[in-house]
């Protein structure tokens, strides 16, 4: 899971880096990084979040 997210986090990191590089008079080091850790942190709870949860994992502990 995290090195999925890491790669497009990084990919979109590079994009973004040479978007700036052939269309900006200078590449926004800050702007990028922000956007890179917000798109990472989103994709990896959006990740996380499609992980069914096994709601019956402590049914064995019920007293009876």
């Amino acid at each position: 899971m995290f090195k999925k997210n890491i790669k497009f986090a990084l990919m979109l990191l590079a994009v973004l880096t040479i978007k700036d590089l052939f269309f900006a008079e200078k590449i926004q080091w800050g702007e990028n990084f922000i956007f890179f850790a917000v798109i990472f942190l989103l994709y990896s709870l959006w990740d996380w979040s499609n992980k069914p949860y096994d709601w019956n994992k402590n049914k064995s502990n019920d007293i009876r």
